[in-house]
């Protein structure tokens, strides 16, 4: 059988942070919940706009190359 895990005592103490935040309002909460709910659906209508026009180029592209090998 294997012996219980006994850990040592740390070799460096660490203190508490000095750096002092001021607590966040529930208004500013509010605000940014609303904001990333309005860049999620910017984000997905620009996500869709970008396959459009690579469609398009793909699209322009192929008839280009078909117009050059038929003609």
């Amino acid at each position: 059988m294997s012996r219980h895990f006994e850990p040592k005592k740390s070799t460096v103490e660490l203190a508490p942070s000095r750096i002092r935040r001021d607590p966040v309002s529930s208004e500013k909460r509010l605000s940014l919940f609303n904001l990333s709910a309005r860049s999620r659906g910017w984000e997905m209508g620009l996500a869709i706009a970008g396959m459009v026009v690579f469609a398009l180029a793909l699209n322009a592209l192929w008839f280009g190359v078909n117009a050059f090998l038929i003609d």
